[in-house]
């Protein structure tokens, strides 16, 4: 029917997990730089931090991870250290979390 051809076309529902923060690494000096990813999670892996989500722009510009909340501090912490060269050249933005 019309009505079912419209559904499967369409985004028909969203859900949410509560208690997560996005953490976003993003800027030119990123991309196409190999082990960027890879410093990323070395960064989380070493405060022991978990990533639920994963998000990389296809121009290689940003990395996003959805952490849970009570960690995300210690994440921007832990993540602003492994890039600090880079924030402090301009090659990556300063790193902060969204909550809420």
């Amino acid at each position: 029917s019309e009505a079912t051809m419209q559904r499967d076309t369409c985004v028909c529902g969203f859900s949410t997990v509560d208690g997560m923060a996005l953490v976003n690494i993003e800027g030119p000096g990123m991309v196409g730089i190999p082990g960027v990813a890879q410093r990323v999670f070395g960064s989380l892996l070493r405060v022991d931090i978990s990533v639920a989500l994963i998000a990389q722009a296809s121009s290689e510009h940003s990395i996003t991870v959805a952490i849970p909340e009570e960690v995300a501090e210690a994440a921007t912490e832990a993540l602003s250290a492994g890039f600090v060269s880079e924030i402090q050249a301009g090659f990556i933005s300063p790193i902060g979390p969204v909550t809420g």
